[in-house]
């Protein structure tokens, strides 16, 4: 029989009994919170549940994910139509077929278009996944003491450190 330091009252109590005879605090159980942990260095498996609980309960992180990745979309298409636009002009335009041409002008000013809506479209869904990340951020730190650092760009960083959510 050793004796052994009561988690909840820092008293020795003997190993043998479960609950400490000071306290009454159970010696099974230990009050102090976990250790944080980091968020990049858990496994993927155990990103991917934390991820996948958060999302079961505020699934705004993740509609904001898919908005900013349609506006990466609308980017990428919008600079095709500006490129195939451009270069069907300039075919057309030489070989002296000018309705051709203006269509592959309109072509062109539609992507031109497009990259602007585009670009203050992601601005948005920027800012709002942004302000997700955030709040997910501190969903970990609060509800399952794992630190998350999020990678990102110094613009980006300022206005994710600015982000008060609660």
């Amino acid at each position: 029989m050793a004796l052994v330091t009561c988690p909840h009252c820092g008293k020795n109590v003997s190993d043998s009994v479960e609950i400490c005879i000071h306290c009454g605090g159970s010696l099974k159980e230990n009050p102090t919170p976990e250790k944080e942990r980091e968020y990049a260095a858990l496994p993927i498996e155990e990103q991917k549940s934390l991820r996948k609980e958060y999302d079961s309960n505020c699934p705004e992180l993740c509609k904001s994910e898919k908005m900013n990745n349609i506006a990466a979309f609308l980017y990428l298409i919008s600079f095709l139509l500006v490129f195939i636009g451009a270069v069907l002009f300039g075919v057309l335009a030489a070989m002296d077929f000018i309705t051709g041409a203006f269509i592959c002008a309109g072509i062109f000013f539609m992507g031109f278009a497009g990259t602007w809506i585009a670009y203050f479209c992601s601005k948005s869904f920027n800012k709002r996944y942004l302000t997700s990340l955030k709040r997910f951020q501190k969903w970990l730190e609060r509800e399952k003491r794992v630190h998350y650092s999020a990678t990102l760009d110094e613009k980006d960083r300022k206005f994710f450190d600015q982000v008060s959510v609660d």
